[in-house]
């Protein structure tokens, strides 16, 4: 996942890659990380951002993307929305 932060469907694309379906996608993520795949997901791609804002000095707008959200606003409320 982490290197396809930009991708709109993550959880659809990475069954087709696992071949695994995605109630068995979704069991397996429960009982690892605890999350569900697009939680997961989420969570990876809103700490990707604060790391290249924070870490590297990229703008919002840049970062937003560079990750896939259509408009920096989406960004911005993916980080608040993880107390971010």
């Amino acid at each position: 996942m982490a290197g396809n932060l930009a991708i709109h469907a993550p959880v659809p694309a990475l069954c087709d890659y696992l071949r695994m379906s995605p109630s068995t996608l979704h069991r397996f993520f429960r009982a690892r990380p605890g999350l569900s795949p697009g939680a997961y997901f989420r969570k990876v791609k809103t700490g990707e951002a604060r790391r290249l804002i924070r870490g590297e000095g990229w703008q919002v707008k840049a970062v937003a993307y560079h990750l896939g959200y259509r408009h920096p606003n989406d960004l911005s409320r993916a980080l608040s929305a993880g107390n971010g």
